[in-house]
């Protein structure tokens, strides 16, 4: 979620009236506690070049969010706080099976986000302070995730990947993730937590493989390791044809291609266009068979 740009001074700018027309709909965004600050947050949304569709999505979250506050009888934005959030979710989804990692719930939490964002930036609320939360694992964990962002500069979302991938690692080591027993540990036991990682986990292999690797390879240069194990990864191979869609099954295409009238001209086209997709399908077996042979 990229932050939005907010003025330290209030905007002259149109706020929820270059979303909105209809008058019940802008009274509904303007009753308390939330409804004094949506017509900057209305124009912090523009200023950040949010389309109509995506501006008007996020909006309708925060506002059916204030209703939510209504109901609970909260009358002020000072009693708010970004630890309603998750209430409101369950809440809002009691009715469905949906659960916090499907799609619409993570849109409805990213809106709520970016509402905070700005409240907090208005100091309109105060940030909510994370705990700090201590684990057999956060010694060497948290300094590599401070090494991702610091120094691999990379983006927030493949952080959280690399973090996820190692701590299945991590956990699957047990006792061994203690700093004076993971400098002693061999090559067999690497080896049998990474195989048991990789059969357990539902990531992509490719992606789990390089997260790993990394990682061994950064406790081989900090000393946490007796050696270098990012050898032990294995190399996952992917075919460059092995994705192409197949089409249809042979069977299917020639009944097809019997029932076309090639004595018109859009009937030679079909036939044209069918016969060519026969073919692809058939290279694209061929490509993939003799990269296994070539294993």
């Amino acid at each position: 979620m990229r932050k939005p740009v907010h003025p330290s001074q209030p905007s002259a700018e149109p706020g929820l009236e270059y979303w909105y027309v209809d008058r019940r709909t802008l009274a509904d965004f303007r009753r308390a506690p939330l409804g004094p600050c949506f017509d900057g947050f209305a124009a912090s949304l523009k200023r950040n070049g949010y389309r109509h569709n995506s501006g008007t999505a996020i909006l309708s979250t925060c506002c059916i969010f204030n209703d939510y506050l209504i109901e609970r009888g909260i009358t002020s934005v000072a009693e708010v706080s970004e630890t309603l959030i998750e209430p409101f979710l369950e809440a809002y989804f009691a009715a469905t099976k949906l659960t916090a990692c499907q799609q619409p719930w993570i849109a409805r939490r990213r809106a709520l986000q970016h509402l905070f964002l700005y409240l907090v930036d208005i100091h309109a609320v105060a940030p909510v302070t994370p705990k700090l939360v201590i684990t057999p694992r956060s010694w060497i964990l948290d300094p590599y995730v401070q090494h991702l962002r610091d120094e691999r500069e990379l983006a927030s979302p493949t952080i959280d990947r690399h973090r996820s991938h190692v701590s299945s690692f991590l956990i699957a080591l047990e006792n061994d993730v203690h700093r004076s027993r993971l400098g002693a540990l061999r090559a067999e036991r690497i080896d049998a937590c990474l195989k048991k990682v990789f059969k357990s986990s539902t990531a992509a292999a490719s992606t789990l493989a390089s997260c790993l690797r990394s990682f061994l390879s950064y406790c081989a240069r900090h000393h946490h390791t007796c050696a270098d194990f990012s050898g032990l990864v294995p190399r996952i191979r992917q075919y460059r044809h092995s994705a192409l869609p197949r089409g249809m099954e042979d069977s299917a295409l020639e009944r097809i291609i019997k029932l076309i009238d090639r004595n018109s001209a859009q009937g030679a086209r079909d036939y044209a266009v069918l016969l060519l997709l026969t073919r692809r399908s058939r290279n694209q077996e061929w490509w993939v068979e003799c990269g296994k042979m070539g294993e």
